[in-house]
Order: C-alpha cells, then structure tokens, then sequence
C-alpha cells in the first residue's frame, strides 16, 4: 500500500465503506500485500506461517486505527456497523469464527486503551528536514521520513 492508498481509506467517511461487501478497494489494497509478498503470504489458508503476515497486517490495522480515530467518536468506534454484510455470520453479534468472540469485540477500545498505541507517523520538509528519532532519516528526495538501516560489522 503507497500514500494514495492511505489517502483513500482516511477520505472514506464510514466504516461501512471500507467493508468488502459496500467497496471492495480496502480488501483489494490489503489482498494486494499478499500477492506482493508470494510464497506463504500468497495462498490465504497458510499465510500466517509467513512473518510478513504480522508486519502487513499491523499496518493494515494502523490505518483502521486511523480511520476510527479520525471519522468516529469513542461510542461510535465500539458500535457502527456495516448494516447490509455479505452473509448473516458477518453480523455485529454474530461469533468471530474461530474464536470465542463476536464481530462486535473486534472494534473495542480496550485494545487501544489498555494494551497498544500507534505513534504518529514523522514527516519532515525542507524546511525542517529532521525526523526527531534515532531510528529515522530524512529522505531528502522525496521529503519523507525512512527507517534507518544498521551496518553489521562481521568479525572474522
């Protein structure tokens, strides 16, 4: 997924829009991970077996995060809802399969409140081209912040 990826999903004003069954692009672009990635990630049924899979996903979920924070108040993170879903399993109350959860659970603020948090994303410009990190550097071509890359010394 690029920044106009990210752009789309944050212009999107409800949560029903980035449901499959309302628009397709949300599961697309995250579809699209997988298929990047191949071996494991590619075939759904195994892709947990790859380590990518947490990567690519936490990132999904950070910009769901996003999206909740930006466009919904606390009450409506925990309660809006897709009304029509492509079968009656999708529903609000309905059990997260395989799990001992419903669908509901899945959008509680307990997750964010109590046991992780995202950081803001860093940018920088010409006019302050610092990232503010040890683990970052200002790309000064494109003007984005990128993850710093240590050299390993091998010691014969």
């Amino acid at each position: 997924m690029g920044p106009k990826d990210v752009e789309w999903v944050l212009k999107q004003k409800h949560y029903s829009q980035l449901t499959f069954c309302h628009d397709k692009t949300f599961e697309s672009m995250h579809g699209l991970g997988h298929v990047w990635v191949g071996g494991f990630m590619f075939v759904i049924r195994v892709s947990p077996n790859d380590p990518a899979f947490y990567l690519h996903h936490a990132f999904v979920d950070y910009l769901w995060e996003q999206f909740r924070k930006q466009k919904q108040t606390r009450e409506e993170r925990e309660t809006q809802w897709a009304t029509d879903t492509c079968n009656s399993l999708q529903g609000y109350d309905e059990q997260m399969k395989p799990f001992r959860l419903q669908n509901r659970d899945g959008l509680s603020n307990q997750y964010t409140d109590e046991w992780y948090e995202y950081e803001p994303v860093r940018h920088c410009t010409p006019a302050k081209p610092d990232c503010d990190s040890e683990y970052y550097f200002c790309d000064t071509k494109a003007w984005r912040c990128r993850s710093k890359v240590r050299k390993l010394h091998i010691i014969n």
